[in-house]
């Protein structure tokens, strides 16, 4: 079978069942007590006198005129007296009742709103001696021509106390339960809403919910806190309000935005107040029970019409438990409206309060999907939100590995080629003048040695720059210290070392410690080689965040008098290649270079 058909057969076999489920609920009544019912009774005038017999049940919208209080007489005789107490059942009154036994008051003070409610009055043993007896049932209705005495049964107790207890169950316990769920299940749904506030279906769901606990109590209360018109107006514009928000809810449940309908269908709701405000009483329940009743009904069987159509157009579960639901309260609601305007009589009993479990099973079982839904889906998208970041992860850290090792490429690049400038600078500027003196013939073996030494101290430099871990310029002055010392061993110059502490400084590469050993290599050999020095001193420390080094002799000075030659050039632009400062100052009692690197690169 198809999708389609298979949907189809689905949706007409649920229907079928909720809709024969329906019709049998409006039709099904209490199973009866083990004694025969009462087929009459007589109909008493005020005065007291019989007018002839009339069949039980009486509703009084089949007697012509205004009758709002009557008497009925049920005359028995006992061939002896009773060994037991007896009792009067009657399945439902409207609205309160009154019994006498041979004159004599019996039961406590009546219910003012006895209907939907059976009654089960006492007769007690001492009471019913052998002979004729008379029961006198005084019957007051809440509006003229609107009393009805249900079906009554006479005799023993005990035989008549367990249909009480059924019936009293199903039409006050389980009506009072439901009550109960639906401001339960409300309190909960405006609780969740509180939490999501953009869901708003839960807010109309819950408040529904309550408008229709209120429209309920109309069926359990006996004796209401308000005075008798304004509880029944309170019932009437609860259902009619339990529509309003019914229908927001489903707009809601379907995606919808209709604010013209939904302010409409508010309007007639709130034109209800003062309607059953202004009315007088013989228009009262009329306007109540016909009009108002058929609006609102018809309202909601086109809520249920539409959740029925896009439960079909959609194929979607949901709305079909929503729609089944709907056929069950427009069943209901049907039948109580054919009882409210005079079309069924009073004894069928209103079915409407019931199809409130049909509701709290559906609709919450509807929000219970939807809410498991968009868990799913919320759950659904953060795996794949974490699935992607992972991918994320995974891609970058691929990324950044790929980049290091660029990165690594490029500075062995970089530093190849920086050792290759510096060996050029250094050993092979030494080397390319002793080849070009040697081809021109200028060199001799006494100006070879000291070229050669000079090559390979440089080359040292470089060496040692490589070696020293980077940013340590205290090893690196160190190591100088002692190369420095070895050359100066024999020459008459003394060396005065005087360091200080230095940090690591991330700004000393290689390429920065052998600019700076160069500087200083050469600052020592213009000393030795020009100045005619005896004391050479060098010393290095840490002032205001910046690295002073120092290099003075006490030669013969005049560095600067012939004006910045190739050697002093030459000291500048290393100092500038480091970022650093470099101040001569060269007088007749010696020559002193002071260098200033910063710290931190500005």
């Amino acid at each position: 079978m198809k999708t389609g058909a298979w949907w189809t057969f689905s949706v007409l076999v649920l229907q079928a069942l909720v809709l024969l489920a329906a019709l049998a609920v409006t039709r099904w009544t209490p199973a009866p007590p083990a004694v025969p019912a009462l087929a009459s009774a007589v109909w008493l005038t005020p005065e007291g006198d019989e007018t002839g017999p009339v069949r039980l049940p009486d509703d009084w919208r089949g007697r012509g005129g205004g009758v709002q209080e009557g008497r009925y007489r049920i005359g028995f005789t006992l061939d002896q007296p009773a060994g037991e107490s007896w009792a009067l059942l009657v399945d439902s009154v409207r609205m309160d009742l009154q019994v006498q036994l041979d004159g004599e008051a019996l039961g406590a003070a009546p219910a003012l709103r006895g209907w939907k409610r059976p009654r089960l009055v006492l007769l007690p043993a001492a009471l019913l001696h052998a002979g004729p007896h008379s029961l006198t049932l005084t019957l007051r209705a809440d509006a003229p021509g609107r009393g009805y005495l249900g079906q009554a049964w006479l005799g023993p107790l005990a035989l008549l106390q367990p249909a009480a207890q059924q019936r009293a169950l199903w039409q006050q316990t389980l009506p009072g339960a439901l009550v109960l769920g639906l401001a339960g299940v409300g309190a909960m749904m405006l609780l969740l809403w509180s939490q999501r506030p953009h869901e708003t279906a839960y807010a109309y769901y819950g408040l529904g919910l309550w408008s229709w606990a209120l429209h309920n109590l109309d069926f359990i209360v006996a004796r209401p806190p308000l005075p008798q018109r304004l509880w029944e107006a309170l019932a009437y514009l609860t259902l009619g309000g339990f529509v309003v928000l019914s229908t927001r809810f489903i707009h809601r449940v379907l995606g919808w935005r209709r604010p013209r309908l939904e302010r409409g269908i508010a309007l007639f709701v709130l034109a209800g107040v003062p309607l059953f405000a202004g009315l007088p009483d013989p228009w009262f329940r009329a306007f109540g029970d016909g009009p108002w009743n058929v609006i609102v009904l018809g309202t909601g069987l086109w809520l249920v019409i539409l959740v029925h159509r896009e439960a079909w157009r959609r194929r979607d579960a949901a709305l079909q438990v929503l729609a089944a639901s709907g056929s069950v309260i427009a069943v209901f609601g049907a039948h109580d409206l054919r009882i409210a305007l005079g079309l069924a009589p009073w004894g069928q009993g209103y079915v409407l309060q019931y199809a409130a479990a049909a509701v709290l099973c559906a609709y919450s079982g509807v929000l219970v999907m939807r809410f498991g839904r968009s868990l799913t889906a919320e759950e659904r998208m953060n795996d794949e939100l974490r699935q992607r970041v992972q991918e994320a992860v995974a891609h970058s850290e691929v990324a950044q590995a790929r980049l290091q090792q660029l990165e690594r490429e490029r500075w062995l690049v970089a530093e190849r080629e920086r050792i290759a400038q510096d060996m050029h600078d250094g050993v092979g500027g030494h080397l390319v003048a002793l080849l070009a003196r040697a081809r021109t013939g200028a060199l001799t073996a006494a100006d070879l040695e000291p070229a050669l030494a000079e090559a390979m101290a440089d080359l040292h430099l470089v060496i040692h720059s490589l070696e020293v871990p980077a940013g340590d310029l205290q090893t690196a002055l160190a190591g100088f210290r002692h190369r420095l010392e070895r050359r100066l061993a024999g020459s008459g110059v003394h060396l005065r070392w005087s360091p200080g502490e230095l940090p690591l400084l991330p700004r000393c590469g290689p390429g920065e410690t052998l600019q700076l050993l160069r500087l200083l290599d050469e600052a020592a050999s213009n000393a030795i080689r020009h100045a005619a020095a005896r004391t050479l001193h060098v010393r290095f420390g840490i002032e205001q965040n910046v690295v002073q080094i120092e290099v003075s002799d006490d030669g013969q000075g005049g560095a600067l008098r012939s004006g910045p030659g190739h050697g002093l050039r030459n000291l500048h632009r290393r100092a500038d290649a480091i970022g650093a400062t470099l101040k001569i100052d060269s007088a007749s009692h010696g020559t002193r270079l002071v260098l200033t690197w910063p710290l931190v690169e500005s």
